[in-house]
């Protein structure tokens, strides 16, 4: 919570030694300090909104969901949710007609918290592939990045509560993922990490 309080604090301290000075910059401190609170105040909402999913017991509305629809909704909407050449994503879908029954908006923050994994771990513009697959009574998705990888200390850790390596964020985002997938009677594990990127497999069981 600190973290985005920092940015606001420093901006209102500016804004007011600009008016007590008579600085004639003070209105451009101002869209400044606008700016900076309503960029931050997203934040600490994302960051409450992360401590609710994790500690609380949210209702699910699960419906019957093909899963390769599914990831074309991500697809599409990870269009708008990154800046441009931030992200490109490649679909394969390789699951047919296979569905799952899944909470989909619960699901969708799934995919998208991988997405942005992918995206922070490689500002310059990441490639992440996700295809999609059956295998036996489950519904499988490899979502792989073209990322520098993650160290072996960081692999054993990578879905423990609170833990991360970024200077922001609550370290929430993938224990979150498991408990998502888990509750919905799948599974989701880190299949590879290297030099030319990492790749997560993701497992639901299907719909029959």
């Amino acid at each position: 919570i600190k973290n985005p309080l920092t940015p606001m604090r420093m901006a209102a301290q500016l804004l007011l030694r600009a008016r007590s000075e008579n600085d004639p910059r003070a209105d451009a401190v101002a869209d400044r300090l606008a700016r900076t609170v309503e960029a931050q105040t997203d934040e600490l909402a994302r960051i409450a909104d992360d401590f609710r999913q994790f500690a609380g017991t949210p209702s699910r509305a699960r419906d019957r969901v093909g899963i390769d629809d599914c990831l074309r909704g991500v697809a599409n909407a990870a269009e708008g949710l990154f800046a441009a050449g931030a992200l490109r994503v490649l679909l394969e879908p390789g699951a047919g007609a296979a569905c799952v029954l899944v909470d989909a908006h619960e699901m969708r923050r799934v995919f998208v918290n991988l997405l942005q994994n992918a995206a922070q771990a490689k500002p310059g513009g990441a490639t992440v592939r996700i295809s999609s697959s059956v295998d036996g009574n489950f519904a499988q998705v490899r979502v792989a990045d073209d990322g520098p990888g993650l160290d072996a200390a960081v692999r054993e850790r990578l879905f423990e509560p609170y833990f991360t390596t970024k200077s922001s964020g609550t370290g929430l985002g993938l224990a979150i993922c498991r408990r998502i997938v888990e509750a919905h009677g799948g599974r989701i594990r880190l299949d590879r990490s290297g030099s030319d990127g990492s790749e997560f497999l993701l497992e639901l069981p299907l719909a029959h």
